[in-house]
């Protein structure tokens, strides 16, 4: 069967029989194989659309594109406004076409579905991203299809297919409900074989949309007329070697020449320097923020081509943003006077035509040249049409683009049919031909054009009926200037009538009125005719182009005593006027620019309201002044005030309720006016009054009002007078008696309420006598606390009932207004949770009626500024109550804000400033509601454990950018539980309830914040519920409704439990982020494997013993270690398989038998927020995990729903795959990087591989210390890198580096340091760590050295064991030791030793052994080139001081990336360039800070206590470096500045940095060994470098004082280190009060100042040069000072170490002997810090006796059944081993 080809076919085959069956024809002979389909309609979805096409005909609507077939890109949702048109003209969808994944791409290669190839040559691209519309459509299969245009999307595959592509002005089509890339250039696009068929698309398709904040109305253009279009072409156009294009292009041009166009050559170097703003500019980041919720998921698969073209985004910045957009500006400026008078712009729509190979191979330099000549045009606004133009010799089809600027479609698509109506020509890749017709514009057959000027017009009330009659937007216009517009002053109170009169010259002054033109069938004329009262009527309107049209107009007899309203050019800007919604309305034009309101305002408030308040005073230029408490020092609304003072106490009442200190600051402040916001003194009438008393305007009701209204007892009464409907109630109740008798009479149940406040505090429904005593007091207490008035009074309680508040406005004189009303039923406990407005599931006059009831009983007592009537809504008998008057702004307010636009705190502020005659110029009750609007309370608070809040430091937060939020907090911010836990309100809108509850799931699924409870959960399922969805919830809804959430609670976390994922942070090893991650990666990975998760999901690690975890959801979990037991409700199961957990289960992890760590996975994975890219928990560093730390008793911990809702196959039994853990490992290691003979003797280092190692007791997550042989040494110091002869300059480590930290070796892992000034012998493989993480203190290690080869060999097997579910296989090698020299891989002039770094790193080595600052500019060339152009293979650079550590891919060679190194490294070691971007920073110094001496003294305590720089670090500094007293090593330090030579030195972007002047190099011996906690923000001093550390961690740097943190945790824009290489640092000294209040109040940006500039090599060679000689003088003088000074000989002396052997055979000697005695033993390493048990004590069976400290742990020792202890064998501080016997006990 044959099918049609163009519309114009299709039109003419479906006007005859069996249209469907056509239809169905065409579906059964696509075939969804196709790589150009990603889905294919079903043949019910065509007979569905087709049921409403038939519909719409017998409705009469006009279907243009009757029965045509069309496509649509994939990412253009089937619901989306501009499918929704073209159905609605009769086209019928057939399926989704393929697409560059993202819409990324020119080349439409990059599909998960498979590239989509050139509709004439397979080898070929198609072009992309719409290749697959472009595809179909060539190919005949479809008429039109949609594509999107982003870079060239819409015209570069229509070049490449021999079709035709129009991209539209930016907003002509409606984009929402498409999928964007850059949203704000996104472009829907035709594609269509004929230029007539892309043009009937386009008159469908374009419709303004105003749910669309992107669509616009279309501006109508002069018919394009020129008979020689002047059309501007590439002066030089760029060809990249394609010689066939060029050919093709030059016969295109005779083309245009035989046209008779005018071709002008121009310069394009300023619109290709735009268009390399789309890539090479922060609009990158538009991509990432479009997948961002997809593209940060872990393990997520994404075309790498795609995910680095996105991921170019957080290389920018919003400071990049900004720059880029005035550079963007400027340009387009230019562009636009360069390229003025012509009518156009010629160009090929592609300069390359690649192959598929060729994309592959090259896959960024073949697209960025294909968008060659279309990147540009959508920055520039413009619109443009690629047409065909011709064949190439090779038989490739070859286009040409015309471009002109916006809304000159019709211009382009005429030039088109003058280009192609010369000749028949070839339609797509069919056997079809066809000749374009040349005709002007032609006009609408069957529509016709019709004027709007009033109610009609899009966005206004009446708009519906020209949508409903089928009309679409053409264009906005303006009348002749011949006109008066009128207010026909007549109709309801809603919907004003407009009238358009037509004036004479002679007559009367006429004017151009402002008109829309819609383009309408006959029929749909009709319809809206039918509805049109008199006067109005359609008559002839004069356009300003001097065309007729039909319009609406007004019969003469309407106008009169009409308003005439022409002034206003038009009836919108006349109703605009009208409207007090929007805020440049709320002052009259007299006033625009007359002085603020007040020249400053104390905002008496805290937390998100005084926020909210200050951003209204600081939009309209008032001082806003903050009052806190000290718990809120540094909270927002302190910091966005321009003042703020400190309310001296310590208690709510002593601060926020305290009236006297609030005023006094006022005054003492100069300020006139206070605002309360709501809560604390919100509504006391006592605060009021006071305020004025003492001069102060209180922008507020006054204080009488307050009084009568805000009492609720006296609001009743007041309620009564004015004939408002009341519930039975009783009035102010003295006592407990009274209360039963008068609720006896109500009835049950009732409510007892105190008098004074809201928000839901003071309420207690009472259901019966007992639980009416129960609550009197504490009410009455509850009343006295937060409103300092106790009284209480009862009501009836309606228990099936709405609460509904209407917000009213008065000016204080008698006017009062409604802004409409709330619905505020979703309440727990009488606290509201959503509200929403309008109440729309009341009916109309019911809310009618509760709006005058509201405005009657305010305007009774002249009711001044802002406030609310609540009513409650009894749904059975349909009848409302008054409940109160809230004399204050709620929590509310924004819902009607968002529905009216009003901002009510401006609104309080005008009237209370006697500035509110705009307000009330009307004589309307009300102000007119626009949407439908949803607010969400977020509170901190955890809703299954019975909603106890949760107080804390918020750590992630992150809220939708598209929704308006209200909120004080931020990361960082911590939430006291002093104050109410509100964090934030989400606020959303929408046309209708459905679309503002879909924007309210949105806002709160992609809403995230962690760090402590909160209720987003909650909130979540609540919107998910039917009852929300379909507005049946009443007051007491909440009260029985049931959830539950995807996470478990932390019972018992066991010694140390934490989040850990696979493989951790990756990428940030440069600045000391280290990944983190499983330590025993086989077993973690093999539980994740057990449940069919990704390898890598984030699980639970835990140490020593397991956890103990409540599951409050079905959950699928998986536990692999050697356990004790395992239990699930206290029933043993097996760990073989995975677990079935029912919602409320516990499972019980109990202690590891053999090895130190076990894992436990839940299917899908833990749902933590990441961090740096990963769920990972570094506890030292205080990130990632939950919370940044080991699990506690009560964390909510949240998992995967989605994969824990089906059954769970179990794939298998991890206890036969994991291996025994013995007492005695075998550990495969590979040599080096340093070996002897430079730093070791030969015999001692082959030691090093023969004997086995003990594990040390104090060993962790950040290192495992060795015990063992002593290291001799080749050398006797370090140099200038330290005095040790372990010191090295620092220099990057492997994880898995063994290094010797002075004497002691250490065994660096996952949570290790990435920069360190100390040797590494050897370095664990990467196959092996695993093991590392299952010693035990006290366990045998033999370090087995191994080749690269053979580490690859166990890498695979690893792999192969996690992917089969298969044991680990055996593997036996020869141990020879290999060299771990691999030789120099630099040139001539720069030696470069290259040395291994363990199976996935290489370590180079730059110059001689000595600090060279042209070395550092060396390795800083190397960096920056490869974040240009990276290095094939190389994963990631990190820079020492000398040297460099190349990370590299697995799978490649060892010997191969030495080989790429020596090729790359060559020409960049001597293209170093001489100067660097280098910032100066002058931090503040507190030398000998408390803080830092505690720690030198923790380390005395703890440690070592006799070491030769204790107990003075800064003495021992002086001594060593022959300084005469400790002033001048501070001085030294002061009068120095210091250049960053590496980063993570220490940790978190800690800078390793170097005294320029080398006569202030400070040689400092560094701890030995280590300390095992510093000060974050310490200075300290190691060989001859400077540290400043950016965490507590370990150290061993000289500690001389401390400065600010130079790590700033809680960093949203940028990256938090402070340090780039080639900084330079100055101190200058402060006091510790001064630096600690800086500190304390985040102030300590105030103490820093920044200099960018640049380091100039030259210069400072030169004045090196200058200075040799007294350099030298003194360098010597310091080295001899150095080999004198006894304290040095005496740091380099080993450390004394503890025998725990020889204690244990003294205490061994001491036991009773007892045939019934039972020896308690200590099971694990480490040393006892605390004992609990005496001689005699009986014990209970599970007491816990000792606590041992192993592992940085605290782990404890239970009594293994109930008895008498006989004898204690240990003291606290006893070191032990595993065997040490700790207590003798008698069994009872």
């Amino acid at each position: 069967m044959t099918y049609p080809v163009t519309i114009a076919d299709w039109k003419r085959s479906q006007g005859s029989e069996d249209p469907l069956s056509r239809l169905l024809a065409l579906l059964e002979s696509l075939d969804p194989a196709d790589p150009a389909w990603i889905s294919v309609a079903s043949a019910s979805h065509i007979r569905n659309q087709w049921l409403t096409i038939l519909s719409l005909k017998e409705g009469g609507h006009d279907l243009p594109l009757f029965g045509v077939p069309f496509a649509a890109k994939d990412n253009i949702d089937e619901d989306a406004t501009v499918i929704q048109i073209l159905r609605r003209a009769g086209a019928v969808v057939v399926g989704k076409t393929n697409l560059d994944a993202f819409a990324t791409g020119l080349v439409g290669t990059r599909s998960p579905y498979g590239a989509v190839p050139s509709a004439f040559d397979s080898r070929y691209v198609s072009g992309g991203s719409s290749s697959g519309s472009a595809s179909v459509v060539a190919r005949g299969l479809i008429p039109f299809a949609l594509g999107t245009d982003t870079a060239g999307s819409g015209r570069v595959p229509a070049g490449l297919n021999n079709i035709v592509g129009l991209k539209p002005t930016h907003g002509a089509i409606s984009a929402r409900g498409i999928v964007p890339a850059c949203r704000s250039l996104d472009c829907v696009s035709i594609l269509a074989l004929t230029i007539e068929d892309a043009r009937e698309v386009f008159d469908v398709a374009t419709s303004y949309d105003s749910k669309d904040s992107y669509s616009r109305l279309k501006i109508l253009q002069p018919q394009f007329t020129a008979k020689i279009p002047r059309i501007a072409i590439c002066d030089n156009p760029p060809w990249f070697g394609q010689n066939i294009q060029s050919q093709a292009y030059l016969q295109s041009l005779r083309q245009a020449e035989k046209l008779e166009w005018s071709l002008e050559p121009a310069s394009f170097s300023l619109l290709f320097a735009l268009a390399d703003f789309l890539y090479e500019g922060p609009w990158v980041a538009e991509r990432f923020l479009a997948i961002k919720s997809f593209i940060t998921k872990p393990n997520v698969v994404i075309d790498p081509v795609v995910r680095a073209i996105i991921e170019l985004a957080t290389n920018f910045s919003a400071i990049d943003q900004f720059e880029y957009e005035y550079m963007k500006v400027d340009l387009i400026r230019a562009i636009e006077a360069q390229f003025d008078g012509y009518d156009a712009i010629l160009v090929p729509t592609t300069p390359i035509f690649p192959t598929l190979e060729e994309v592959h191979k090259e896959p960024f330099l073949e697209n960025s040249r294909l968008g060659t000549y279309t990147n540009f045009v959508n920055f520039m606004d413009w619109s443009a049409l690629s047409i065909p133009a011709g064949f190439r010799s090779d038989g490739l089809p070859f286009g040409v683009t015309l471009i002109s600027t916006r809304w000159q479609e019709e211009k382009l698509l005429q030039l088109g049919t003058q280009w192609l109506c010369t000749a028949e020509r070839r339609l797509g890749a069919t056997q079809s031909s066809s000749r374009e017709r040349e005709h002007p514009r032609r006009c609408e057959v069957q529509r016709s054009p019709l004027v709007v000027v009033g109610a009609h017009l899009s966005g206004l009330p009446l708009n519906f009926q020209l949508t409903e009659a089928g009309a679409t937007l053409r264009c906005v216009a303006k009348t002749s200037p011949s006109y008066r517009l009128y207010d026909l002053l007549v109709g309801n109170n809603n919907i004003k009538k407009p009238g358009l009169k037509r004036v004479f010259e002679n007559q009367e002054k006429g004017q151009s009125i402002e008109i829309e033109i819609w383009n309408i069938s006959n029929k749909g004329l009709g319809d809206v005719l039918a509805s049109v009262p008199p006067p109005l009527a359609i008559g002839s309107v004069e356009i300003a182009d001097g065309t007729w049209m039909k319009g609406f107009v007004c019969e003469a007899w309407g106008l009169q005593n009409a308003l005439d309203i022409s002034s206003f050019g038009g009836w919108r800007s006349y109703i605009k006027s009208l409207s007090t919604t929007r805020e440049s309305v709320l002052t009259d034009d007299t006033n625009m620019n007359s002085k603020p309101l007040f020249e400053s305002v104390l905002v008496a408030n805290r937390g998100e309201i005084a926020v909210r308040i200050i951003s209204t005073l600081k939009k309209l230029g008032i001082k806003s002044i903050a009052v806190y408490s000290q718990e809120d020092s540094k909270s927002q609304h302190v910091r966005v005030a321009d003042v703020s003072f400190l309310l001296p106490g310590d208690t709510v009442a002593s601060t926020y309720l305290s009236t006297e200190a609030i005023i006094g600051i006022a005054k003492a402040s100069g300020t006139k006016a206070v605002i309360p916001g709501y809560g604390f003194l919100s509504e006391s009438a006592e605060f009021a009054k006071d305020c004025e008393a003492n001069g102060l305007v209180w922008i507020g009701p006054t204080p009488a009002q307050m009084r009568r209204l805000g009492l609720k007892h006296l609001a009743r009464e007041l309620a009564e007078e004015c004939g408002v409907p009341l519930l039975p109630g009783t009035g102010l109740i003295a006592d407990i008696e009274t209360a039963v008798i008068e609720a006896g009479i109500i009835g049950y149940p009732v409510i007892l309420k105190s008098s004074a406040g809201g928000g839901g505090i003071g309420l207690q429904q009472c259901a019966d006598v007992g639980v009416l005593r129960d609550a009197f007091q504490s009410t009455r207490n509850l009343g006295e606390s937060f409103f300092n008035d106790s009284s209480v009074f009862l009501e009836k309680f309606v228990e099936d009932a709405r609460h509904i508040e209407v917000q009213i406005i008065g000016n204080g004189e008698g006017l009062v207004k409604h802004a409409g009303e709330r619905d505020c039923s979703l309440q727990r406990r009488k606290q509201k949770v959503i509200e929403e407005g309008p109440a729309v599931f009341i009916c109309e006059k019911a809310r009618k009626e509760m709006r005058r009831a509201a405005i009657k009983l305010t305007s009774s007592v002249y009711y001044r500024g802002v406030g609310t009537v609540e009513f409650i809504y009894d749904l059975k008998d349909e009848s409302f109550y008054f409940l109160e008057v809230n004399t204050r702004l709620q929590v509310e307010h924004p819902v009607t804000e968002a529905v009216t636009g009003l901002d009510l705190v401006e609104v309080m502020l005008r009237i209370a400033g006697n500035d509110s005659s705009s307000l009330f110029s009307t004589s309307t009750e009300y102000f007119p509601a626009h949407r439908v609007a949803i607010e969400a309370r977020i509170y901190g608070e955890s809703p299954l454990q019975a909603f106890r809040p949760s107080p804390g430091q918020l750590l992630h937060v992150s809220f939708p950018e598209d929704v308006r939020v209200d909120t004080w907090v931020a990361p960082g911010s911590v939430l006291s539980s002093s104050y109410d836990p509100l964090l934030a309100k989400l606020i959303v809108s929408g046309y209708d309830r459905a679309e503002a509850v879909r924007r309210l799931a949105t806002a709160l699924d992609t809403t995230q914040i962690s760090g402590i409870e909160t209720n987003l959960g909650y909130l979540r399922e609540i919107v998910r519920s039917r009852h929300f969805q379909e507005g049946t919830y009443t007051t007491t809804s909440l009260d029985s409704f049931r959830f539950q959430l995807p996470v478990f609670e932390v019972v018992d976390p066991g010694p140390s439990t934490t989040i850990q994922d696979f493989p951790g942070r990756q990428g940030l090893w440069h600045v000391g982020i280290p990944p983190s991650g499983p330590m025993d990666d086989y077993a973690f990975r093999i539980a994740n494997r057990i449940l069919g998760n990704e390898v890598g999901a984030a699980a639970l690690e835990f140490t020593h013993a397991g956890p103990t975890l409540m599951f409050h959801h079905d959950a699928h979990v998986a536990v692999v270690a050697h356990l004790a037991t395992l239990q699930v409700d206290d029933i043993a199961v097996s760990s073989s398989c995975s677990i079935s957990l029912r919602a409320g289960q516990t499972l019980q992890v109990g202690v590891i038998q053999q090895g130190c760590r076990g894992y436990l996975a839940v299917k899908g994975g833990i749902n933590n927020p990441q961090v740096y890219g990963s769920y990972s928990t570094f506890a030292l560093g205080k990130t990632g995990g939950h919370c940044g730390r080991p699990l506690e008793a009560g964390d909510m911990v949240p998992f995967e729903e989605k994969s824990n809702t089906a059954p769970q196959k179990a794939l298998g039994s991890p206890t036969p795959i994991l291996p025994a853990y013995p007492k005695s490992w075998i550990v495969r290691v590979m040599p080096g990087p340093h070996a002897f003979p430079e730093f070791f003797s030969k015999a001692s280092f082959t030691e090093f591989f023969s004997k086995p190692w003990k594990v040390h007791y104090n060993s962790n997550r950040v290192g495992v210390r060795l015990t063992g042989r002593k290291p001799t040494w080749a050398r006797d110091n370090g140099g200038a890198a330290g005095l040790h002869p372990s010191n090295i300059h620092d220099s990057p480590y492997s994880i898995g580096s063994i290094s010797f930290t002075g004497d002691e070796a250490v065994i660096l892992t996952c949570d290790g340091p990435s920069l360190g000034g100390f040797v590494a012998f050897a370095t664990v493989i990467s196959a092996e760590m695993w093991k590392i993480g299952q010693m035990k203190p006290g366990d045998d290690i033999s370090l087995w050295p191994v080749t690269v080869g053979e580490a690859l060999l166990l890498s695979q097997g690893i792999t192969k064991s996690i992917n089969e579910a298969s044991p680990l296989p055996g593997c036996n090698f020869n141990g020879d030791i290999v060299d771990p020299l691999l030789g120099d891989v630099g040139s001539q002039d720069m030696k470069i030793v290259c040395r291994q770094a363990g199976d996935r790193a290489l370590l180079l080595e730059f110059g001689n052994d000595d600090f060279d600052i042209r070395t550092s500019f060396r390795i800083y060339n190397i960096i920056t080139a490869h974040e240009k152009d990276p290095i094939k293979g190389v994963v990631e650079l990190s820079p020492g001081v000398r040297s460099l550590h190349v990370a590299y891919e697995p799978s490649i060679p060892q010997d191969k990336m030495v080989a790429t190194l020596r090729a790359t490294l060559t020409t960049l070691t001597s293209d170093a360039p001489l100067s660097i971007p280098s910032r100066t920073f002058s931090l503040p110094i507190v030398f000998e800070h408390s803080a830092c001496l505690a720690a030198v003294e923790r380390y005395s305590q703890t440690i070592r206590s006799e070491a030769p720089w204790l107990p003075d670090n800064i003495d021992f500094l002086r001594r060593i470096n022959g300084l005469n007293t400790k002033e001048d090593v501070n001085n030294t330090i002061l009068s120095t500045t210091y250049l960053v030579a590496g980063l993570g030195d220490v940790f978190f972007g800690s800078p390793c940095a170097v005294p320029l002047d080398p006569r202030h190099r400070l040689f400092g011996m560094k701890y030995n060994p280590s300390r095992s906690s510093t000060p974050e923000g310490t200075v300290g001093v190691g060989g001859q470098y400077l540290c400043i550390y950016g965490i507590d961690s370990p150290g061993g740097y000289q500690i001389v004082g401390r400065t600010v943190p130079i790590w700033n945790r809680w960093a949203t824009k940028g990256h938090p280190w402070m340090f780039n290489l080639f900084d330079q640092i100055k101190f200058y000294p402060v006091s510790e009060q001064v630096l600690e209040t800086a500190r304390d109040g985040d102030k300590v940006e105030d103490l820093i100042t920044v200099e960018d500039g640049f380091f100039d090599l030259h210069a400072y060679e030169s004045w090196l040069d200058t200075h040799k000689a007294d350099i030298a003088g003194v360098m010597q003088k310091r080295w001899r000072t150095l080999n004198e000074s006894d304290a040095v000989a005496q740091a380099l002396k080993p450390p004394p170490s503890s025998d725990p052997i020889a204690k244990e055979v003294d205490v061994i000697q001491s036991l009773q002997n007892s045939e019934t005695g039972i020896t308690l033993r200590a099971g694990v390493a480490g040393r006892c810090w605390k004992s609990d048990v005496k001689v005699d004590d009986i014990v209970e069976k599970g007491r816990v006796l000792f606590w041992v400290e192993a592992m940085k742990m605290e782990i404890k020792i239970l009594a293994p059944v109930k008895a008498v202890c006989k004898a204690v064998l240990v003291n606290d501080g006893d070191v032990l081993t595993s065997e040490s016997p700790m207590a003798q006990f008698e069994p009872l």
